[in-house]
Formats: structure tokens, sequence, C-alpha cells
């Protein structure tokens, strides 16, 4: 039997559930003390226990993860909403693997957060840089879930938490010439030894080199046009084109039939690139997981030519606004808002600079801006 009283301008129900927990609920006026005090009744009277209003509302927690990819996934590039859903997938392990299992949205705080990142170091075995990405995207979540017009009266706005102070990220290693032109060389099977040569000619993300069609090249004028889609950065997403090497393409005309993706691969497996990169001789730093200063450094086999050909370029005198824009970075203030990178910047004189695999890189200075 249900029962109420008043206390402090609020009315308290009282009830004890069909399993013998006894429960309470408070209400703001006597109104609603009595529309939920004839609910609890009638929810006993079946046997059943009274489900609150707030708790009907309650969303499951991959609910509310699979809002957030979906949407990710409409508006942002592919990598970064790729970034989102590795995010949650470990914020979903925390919380299972947790002591205190998800209760709903009142677990949200701020704690949940440090939890978040102390799990990823202590456990996880992650470096703090990478716990505090990851930390950053659970709490961009949570903005975005406080923001929406659903769940925005269930979610507490959040507060920026405080995350120790990390150390800065050790410089990766970049591979030479020769020692990309060595693991270009050591490649087996024709679709790897097409991705190494597009990526050591490009300088282009591997997400990017996968993803391009032959309709993408145009070899008679030696250009690449880098679609909207593929792009990274807000720059990119406006789409661009680039001069390629000559050297590239003297590559292309003798690969086959001009259909469909350049690199028909599914996806790149590491260990494959290592075994390449090992197999050339090339330094482990440039490619290997490592130790430095205590701390431990991700080998990215594939990104290891990106910086190759940009400390190559520089190297060789190119142009160092000319070398962010062939790479994909994004280039300071106005340029390529509103100033077309294509005709300001010295981007085939760079290019030309791109030494053929096999030959020695010659050095030729350039104007700088």
């Amino acid at each position: 039997m249900a029962s109420y009283s008043k206390r402090g301008g609020r009315y308290q129900i009282r009830w004890r559930d069909p399993d013998g927990t006894n429960r309470a609920y408070t209400c703001p006026d006597h109104k609603t003390t009595l529309k939920i005090l004839r609910q609890v009744e009638e929810a006993s009277a079946l046997g059943e226990p009274w489900v609150s209003p707030r708790e009907a509302q309650q969303p499951s927690l991959i609910e509310l993860c699979d809002a957030y990819i979906a949407e990710g996934r409409r508006l942002r590039a592919a990598g970064t909403a790729e970034q989102r859903r590795i995010a949650i997938a470990n914020f979903l392990q925390f919380v299972g693997a947790s002591a205190t299992q998800w209760r709903g949205l009142e677990e949200m705080t701020k704690a949940r957060l440090s939890g978040f990142y102390d799990h990823m170091v202590a456990v996880r075995k992650c470096s703090d840089v990478y716990a505090g990405e990851q930390t950053r995207k659970i709490e961009a979540w949570w903005r975005w879930l406080a923001d929406t017009d659903e769940w925005a009266k269930l979610v507490p706005r959040p507060k920026r938490i405080e995350l120790p102070a990390t150390l800065p990220t050790p410089a990766a290693v970049a591979p030479t010439w020769e020692e990309m032109d060595k693991a270009v060389e050591a490649a087996e099977g024709a679709l790897y030894r097409r991705l190494l040569m597009l990526l050591r000619y490009t300088g282009l993300r591997r997400s990017q080199a996968l993803k391009l069609r032959w309709e993408d090249f145009d070899l008679d004028a030696a250009m690449l046009t880098i679609r909207p889609a593929l792009g990274k950065t807000r720059q990119e997403r406006a789409g661009r084109r680039i001069p390629i090497s000559k050297h590239l393409v003297a590559e292309m005309a003798g690969w086959g039939v001009r259909e469909d993706l350049i690199v028909p691969l599914k996806r790149v497996q590491h260990d494959i690139v290592q075994d390449i990169w090992r197999r050339s001789g090339a330094r482990p730093a440039i490619w290997q997981e490592r130790e430095e200063d205590g701390r431990r450094v991700l080998g990215h086999p594939t990104h290891a030519f990106r910086k190759g050909i940009e400390s190559g370029l520089l190297a060789l005198g190119g142009n160092v606004l000319a070398v962010e824009y062939l790479i994909g970075h994004q280039l300071p203030g106005t340029m390529g808002s509103y100033t077309d990178p294509e005709f300001a910047l010295p981007l085939e004189e760079t290019v030309a600079l791109i030494p053929k695999v096999g030959a020695p890189a010659k050095v030729k200075q350039l104007r700088q801006l």
C-alpha cells in the first residue's frame, strides 16, 4: 500500500515493490502526487514495479553511443568519425569493466571521465597523450548529448575536466629517400608495391590512397584531384588539385586496366608493411614501436612515407607552404580560403624535386614565401 506525506513544501510517496524493495518518490505538488500515487497502486495491483517518468525516458548507453557515431559519420570526415567510434568503444569497455556498472545518465560526471583517463593509462597501457585525446572525445560526446533536443533535459551540462600535464610527444623519425625506395622495392605483391609507390610520391594519408580511383588522375596533365570526401582538414574537404611527379605518371602507365580503385585493398595490414620495412633494412625507429625517455612511441609503418616526403622535400629546398599543401596539412591564416594555392604556390616546382625511385636526390633551392 502506498502513502504520501508533505515535507518542506514537497510531497514524498513511499511504497514497497512486489519484490519487497522499499521505494520513495518526491513530487513538486499535490496534483502530481495523486497522479503518481495512482500509477504506483495500479502497478502494484498487477504485481509489477512502478517505473518513474525519468526512468522511462532513460535511453540505453548503446543508443546514446550509436546516435553520436551516426552523427559523426554524417558530418565528419571518415577518419575523424572512425576516431570517434574507437573512443566510444574504449569507453564502453571501461564502463563494462568498472566495479560500479552504468546506471544511467546521472553517471556522466567528471569523476567518470577522470576514471576513464586513468583506465586508459593504467589498464590499457596507453600513453598520457593518447589517453587524454580519448578522454576529450568522450567529453565532446557528453557535451553533444547536453546540446541535443532529445536528451538535453536528462544530461547535466559538462564542465571541462583537468587532465594531468603531458610531456611533449617525441618527434617521429622520418625515413630518407633511399630508405623509402628500398621499402618500395622490398614490397611483395603488386598491390602493396602500388600503395607504397603512391605514398612515396604523394605523401597522402593511407586512407586517402586506398580510396583513389583512376578517374581522379589526369595522367596527360600530371594532375591528381583529391575529392572533398577524402579530405580530413576543413581546407581539404573543399577538394583540391595537385600536380604529381612525372616519375609517378611513368609508373602508373604500366599498372594495367584503368578502372575503379587504384589500390583495391580492403585494409592494409600493418604487420605486412612492418615486414617490408624490416626486409628493406631501414632503421627500426622509423616504423617500429620504441621506447623514448621512458615513454612508449607507437610505430606507423605507412605514415612514415608521409613524414619522409615532407622532410625530404624540405631538405631539398622545397617551399614550405607548397609542401604542406601537397600532403594535405592545414595552411595558416586565410591561405586556402581567399587564395587558390594552386596558383599562389610553386606546386609544380616542388613536385619536380621528388626524385625517381632508386635515383639520388638532387638539391635545388626554391623561393620561399
